[in-house]
This record gives C-alpha cells, sequence and structure tokens, in this order.
C-alpha cells in the first residue's frame, strides 16, 4: 500500500515546464542580411513555438539613418513577430550611434532614445498576466518576467563604451550624468532581481543586454574624469558573479555587439561555477535567432542552437 501511495503521489506531482524563448540581436546591418532576415530568419520565428522573443538590441547598421518614422518601422516589425511578447534591449545602433557624423543625417543621440521610449515603451509589450512582468521607473527598457520557475531580465548596457564615447550633438557633461543613472539603475534592477528569485524559488535565472562587457577589460574603470581608454564595465562583471554566487542555480548572461557567436561556460570563474556567458548570433557571423531551452539538468541547463540551422555555439576561447 506504501508503495502505491508514494506511486500515486508522484504521478500527481506537477512537472515542471522549462521555457523556450528566442534572441535576435545585432541584425540586420546589410541588404544582404536584410534579405535573410525577410525571407528566413523572420518566418522562422513568427512561427516557431516559443515564449517570447529577447531582442538584444542593434536593430540596424551603425550608419542606419535614425528617425522617428524608421524607429517605427522597427517597432512595428519587431514587436509583430511575437505580439505582447517581445523584449527590447537598446544596442548602440539604435540610438548612441545616430549622431555620428559618418551618418548621412546625424541627429541628437538622447532625441533618439526619447523617440525609442516612446515608441517601445509607451506602452510596452505586456507579456502573459502569470509572468508578473515588471518594467523599472524612468528606464522602461529595463524589464523582469517570470514564466514557469525562470526569472528573465534586461539590463541597458551599451557599447561606445557605455555611452561615454562619441558624444557629439548633445552636452558632455548630460551625457556622463545619464550614464551614471543608467548604471546605478541597472545596478539596482539586477540587485532586485536576485530578491525576485530568491522569492519565487526560481531554478534558472537569465540576463540578457547589448554589450559585450568582456571588452576593454585590463583597462582602469572609467569615471567622470576619465571617458576614454577605459573599462566601463568592471562593476557589472563583478556584480553579475557575485549575484550568480548567491543564486547558487544556473545563470545565463546573454550579450551581442561582437563576435564571435560562442558560449563561455566558465564565465563565472572560481566565483561563480553556475554562470554562463553567451555571445549571440548577428554581426558578420552566424546571420539568424537562436533558439534557448532551459532544461532542468544542472550540467546542461540551457540548451542553444540557431534557429534556421543545426548550429550550436561553439566554446568560446
Amino acid at each position: 500500500m506504501r508503495n502505491l501511495i508514494l506511486a500515486v503521489g508522484l504521478a500527481c506531482s506537477p512537472v515542471l515546464a522549462s521555457p523556450t524563448f528566442i534572441v535576435l540581436q545585432d541584425l540586420p546591418y546589410t541588404d544582404t542580411q536584410e534579405y535573410v532576415y525577410k525571407n528566413i530568419v523572420r518566418p522562422a520565428i513568427v512561427s516557431a513555438d516559443a515564449d517570447f522573443v529577447i531582442h538584444g538590441g542593434d536593430m540596424q547598421g551603425s550608419k542606419a539613418v535614425c528617425s522617428h518614422a524608421g524607429l517605427k518601422a522597427l517597432r512595428d516589425d519587431l514587436y509583430s513577430l511575437k505580439p505582447e511578447r517581445v523584449f527590447l534591449t537598446p544596442g548602440d545602433n539604435d540610438w548612441t550611434d545616430c549622431d555620428r557624423p559618418s551618418n548621412a543625417k546625424p541627429v541628437s543621440e538622447y532625441q533618439a532614445l526619447g523617440w525609442l521610449r516612446e515608441l517601445f515603451y509607451e506602452p510596452a509589450p505586456k507579456g502573459l498576466p502569470e509572468w508578473q512582468l515588471a518594467r523599472q521607473d524612468a528606464f522602461p527598457e529595463n524589464a523582469r518576467w517570470l514564466v514557469d520557475n525562470s526569472l528573465f531580465v534586461t539590463l541597458h548596457i551599451l557599447g561606445t563604451v557605455n555611452g561615454r564615447q562619441q558624444v557629439y550633438l548633445d552636452d558632455p557633461s548630460y551625457a556622463l550624468e545619464q550614464v551614471e543613472a543608467r548604471d546605478k539603475a541597472n545596478h539596482l534592477w539586477l540587485q532586485e532581481a536576485l530578491t525576485v528569485a530568491k522569492a519565487h524559488d526560481v531554478t534558472h535565472m537569465v540576463v540578457a543586454a547589448h554589450a559585450d562587457i568582456t571588452q576593454l577589460e585590463g583597462k582602469p574603470p572609467c569615471s567622470r574624469s576619465r571617458t576614454s581608454d577605459c573599462d566601463p564595465y568592471q562593476a557589472y562583471r563583478k556584480q553579475l558573479r557575485d549575484v550568480a554566487a548567491e543564486f547558487g542555480r544556473p545563470m545565463l548572461f546573454i550579450h551581442g555587439d561582437t563576435e564571435p557567436f560562442c558560449l563561455d561556460k566558465n564565465y563565472g570563474s572560481k566565483t561563480a561555477t553556475n554562470l554562463w556567458r553567451l555571445n549571440g548570433a548577428g554581426d558578420y557571423n552566424l546571420i539568424d535567432a537562436l533558439r534557448i531551452d532551459i532544461g532542468d539538468k544542472d550540467t546542461e541547463p540551457f540548451s542553444i542552437k540557431a534557429l534556421t540551422r543545426d548550429i550550436a555555439p561553439p566554446l568560446c576561447k
């Protein structure tokens, strides 16, 4: 009888669901990439059985003209992939690079950011009610949501030394104030995510940002007085490892902005052996989106493959 009761209990125990999501970033940059995106990648995303899409930034090339109308067209395309279930964390091509002299029609990068926030987050996608979606005050691009037993977080971290360099059409002092405010907001948002993860006893955490925070490592940290030849990501690397160590369960950090497409299973080093890093597809490397399945095995908690081809990320060197 005891064995029968145990068997019935096991049969009735809920099976923990495993979220599946798609990551798209750094695409399209050229006419050829635009063709591949529209005719191959985009239809595959629309038809994919996935819970949601994360766009990791750079929806266009670095020399693309930035305009309200152009950003609206990008929004309409992106948000129609999975209506109400697409999350964008912006890239430098989406606003900080809009003032470059090489651009055909340079505009203030903070004007571009204002357009972006208006168009993409007023209103923002709602997700599903059970996801308990939250967005950070004044930084609506920073989102947090729960799917099954996994927590997902976006952080607004950029290239161009995280927005410190190449400020051509805005007051540099104002730009630095905005960078520092964004850094502070990101720090608070990630710490709050850890609190939420503990409160909900989640089994996996995924953090997505645009910038490759492994870049410029070894340089002195950036400051108000030092904005070039410096490392703007030192504090982010430390916090990610500290949060992962305290979380103690599988955690994946996803970024783009650089090549190569690769997976680092030792990114947390000895501090946080549970922390992985994925440098995603796009750029001029693998022109595709990625499908990520979250599993229940500690040894392989994240299964990652190209969406339209049977390609898995090689290990980062």
